[in-house]
């Protein structure tokens, strides 16, 4: 998500957390999962919903691909 990572790394308070590096930004592309340890993967997807200044992301966690959520932010 190209606007999140660079409003992140533009604006604080949440710059300062990139700066120093308590926070580490990775590239996340919609649709594209990501695989975790233990059987997780998170996928990332669009909503279409307020995007003025980044996307508006939400994510499908599943485990063992039986399980799945879906988590809105």
């Amino acid at each position: 998500m190209p606007r999140m990572d660079t409003f992140l790394t533009r604006n604080g308070p949440w710059s300062q957390l990139v700066s120093l590096k308590n926070i580490e930004l990775m590239d996340l592309k919609s649709d594209s999962a990501i695989q975790l340890p233990s059987q997780i993967s998170v996928t990332p997807f669009l909503v279409p919903h307020r995007d003025e200044y980044t996307e508006t992301v939400g994510f499908e966690i599943s485990y063992n691909q039986f399980k799945t959520i879906s988590f809105l932010t």
